[in-house]
């Protein structure tokens, strides 16, 4: 019993992710296209966003750790002008391999002059002013328990600041086949439930 009911929560959440995917394809053709320094201005609808010209600074991000190693960072994408008090309507997730590898060294360092120092070395890395594309995360994708997480870290994050998945699309087909997936699940599991009655 407790088997079946787990097999019906996957196919559940697989029809939850492939509905939200083809609703997000369907609603996406494109990315919409601003100024980062526009974001606030123009609170898009839409969830694929291309932002153009935000200022990422790394020392300013946030980040998410597994046994003790840095796996996803969460960097300010701020519009030309704005400064770090200012606040943060959009933050940039990104699993960089060369940028987790560098906020991985940094943590090591015991001093606010190493720190300084080490960012004087790297500064081209770590401090960048480029687009800034990908998706919104909302629904199943966004984890209620991580945002507020995020705004506990760091109160100059405005109330209703967004995450952006680096470099992320809409996936049209890997939605239409969790969709397939999930209501083959539930099929079975109700052809299942009847002839188990009928026995």
């Amino acid at each position: 019993m407790q088997l079946g009911c787990l097999v019906a929560l996957g196919a559940l959440y697989m029809l939850w992710m492939g509905g939200q995917g083809m609703y997000t394809s369907i609603k996406n053709h494109a990315p919409m296209e601003l100024a980062c320094e526009n974001y606030d201005d123009v609170k898009p609808n839409k969830e694929w966003l291309k932002l153009t010209a935000c200022e990422l600074n790394v020392l300013e991000s946030s980040y998410m750790e597994e046994n003790g190693k840095v796996t996803e960072l969460f960097i300010p994408a701020r519009g030309p002008g704005e400064e770090e008090g200012d606040p943060i309507h959009v933050l940039l997730a990104t699993d960089d391999r060369d940028l987790l590898a560098l906020t991985n060294e940094m943590i090591k360092l015991e001093t606010e002059a190493e720190l300084m120092a080490y960012f004087a070395k790297h500064r081209s890395q770590l401090y960048v002013t480029r687009d800034v594309q990908g998706l919104v995360r909302y629904g199943v994708d966004l984890d209620d328990g991580d945002r507020a997480d995020l705004k506990g870290l760091d109160d100059s994050l405005a109330t209703d600041f967004v995450i952006v998945d680096d470099g992320k699309e809409p996936g049209f087909g890997k939605s239409l086949g969790l969709l397939g997936g999930g209501s083959v699940l539930l099929l079975g599991i109700g052809a299942a439930a009847a002839g188990g009655k009928d026995s």
